[in-house]
């Protein structure tokens, strides 16, 4: 009778190194991890395996079997739970009386991280939208806390000049239109989660604007004599202005309710000679004044300002005694428009 001889197959273990993380003080483990417990090299009978640990914090799902095979490997809780954070080592040692290639280690690694904080909620602070003005740059930055950073930005019902960087949350523009606008703010943090918000966001009209062009100060006026009175405003306005002459001598209303987009009005001279004269342009939102100018007796020369300046002093200082002979009308210099 012929004889065989019985040989056992190696044993084959994957993987060979564990890492498990687990977070101090939590009320659950981390999933259990598999090792694999399998045949190699020749060989005709499976091997028995049985395996110990090292360390009292590692939990198997069993301790010996028959090639092949698996185990779970996992922490003992209520080791763990008290442990401090840190990273800890611990083996399992795999035996086996047939297989020739035991003892066979697996190493295993413990990571203890320290418990987060916890998140607080994800909210928008910023409480309300500053106003904006027709025409004006605007510009405002909201601000959320809470959730996990960095945030994205969306926005319902700004005006149409107006956007919100979905990055920054800044808002900025040059509105338009004015009126009243109901916004819609969202914020989304990196978790999903989203916070909104409401404002109401009002864009005022321009503000009037009056800017006196003639006179500029400096010219000579006559009483008399009839001038334009120009000036320049924004566009888009109803209102009106008062005029207003403002001597050393007295303040004079030379018109009332004049339509701000005239931009003009004609003006004879009626009183208030003297050297030190302002207009002034009045509305019940603006002002503006010229500069200082003279308004005299009697008409003159159509000679234009600032050449009357000359003209002045020549006639006072050089010429005067030519026209001052009887039966001479004396020169008068003046600005004219």
């Amino acid at each position: 009778m012929e004889e065989f001889e019985c040989q056992y197959h190696g044993m084959k273990l994957t993987p060979t190194e564990l890492e498990i993380e687990y977070v101090e003080n939590a009320p659950f483990v981390p999933p259990y991890q598999w090792l694999k417990i399998e045949k190699e090299g020749e060989g005709t009978l499976a091997p028995r395996w049985h395996c110990v640990t090292d360390v009292p914090w590692l939990n198997l799902n069993k301790k010996s079997g028959t090639v092949p095979d698996s185990i779970r490997v996992n922490v003992q809780h209520k080791i763990v739970k008290d442990m401090a954070v840190g990273k800890y080592e611990g083996h399992i040692t795999f035996n086996s009386d047939s297989a020739p290639n035991t003892p066979i280690t697996v190493t295993v690694t413990l990571n203890i991280i320290q418990k987060p904080e916890p998140v607080p909620p994800l909210k928008i602070t910023t409480t309300s939208l500053p106003d904006g003005v027709q025409g004006q740059p605007y510009q405002c930055l909201l601000e959320a806390e809470g959730g996990k950073p960095p945030y994205n930005w969306i926005e319902r019902g700004l005006p149409t000049d107006l956007a919100i960087n979905a990055k920054t949350g800044e808002v900025r523009g040059v509105p338009y239109v004015k009126g009243t606008n109901a916004i819609l703010i969202r914020v989304q943090d990196t978790d999903g989660a989203i916070a909104s918000q409401g404002y109401t966001l009002d864009i005022a009209e321009q503000p009037l604007t009056l800017t006196i062009t003639s006179p500029i100060g400096g010219e000579v006026w006559f009483i008399g004599d009839t001038y334009e009175i120009t000036w320049q405003t924004n566009d888009g306005h109803d209102a009106t202005v008062d005029i207003l002459l403002l001597s050393d001598q007295a303040t004079y209303t030379i018109a009332t309710s004049v339509p701000a987009t005239s931009l003009k009005y004609s003006w004879t001279i009626s009183e208030g000679a003297s050297d030190n004269n302002v207009i002034t342009l009045v509305s019940s939102t603006a002002t503006s004044q010229s500069g200082n100018f003279a308004i005299r007796e009697g008409g003159g020369c159509l000679i234009p300002w600032p050449v009357n300046k000359i003209f002045d002093s020549l006639v006072r200082k050089r010429i005067s005694r030519r026209f001052d002979k009887p039966g001479t009308r004396r020169y008068r210099s003046g600005s004219r428009s």
